[in-house]
């Protein structure tokens, strides 16, 4: 029997939550939990972590959770302002 080895299981969480932080920083409108699901846990193979790190960035002020929504905060918005002056692009940290 192999061994099943995953990418996503030797991930830092604050990998996932700055994938999703850029995803929901540079689209307009607010994404469905199952659609961040699909575009941030799809390209990890695990949306488990997709639900973590959504949590967390809840609990830092980072995101708006309304039901099955979920939208940048003005503060994630402006750190993503400063990262694009910053680095000279968005979402290259």
């Amino acid at each position: 029997m192999h061994a099943e080895t995953s990418e996503s299981a030797t991930l830092d969480p604050r990998e996932v939550e700055g994938a999703l932080l850029g995803l929901l920083t540079s689209e307009i409108g607010p994404w469905t939990v199952a659609e961040l699901e699909r575009e941030v846990g799809g390209m990890h193979s695990n949306p488990t972590e997709v639900i973590d790190a959504i949590g967390k960035l809840y609990a830092c002020g980072l995101v708006h959770v309304q039901g099955e929504f979920v939208s940048p905060t003005r503060a994630a918005r402006r750190i993503d302002e400063i990262d694009t002056y910053r680095y000279g692009e968005p979402g290259r940290r």
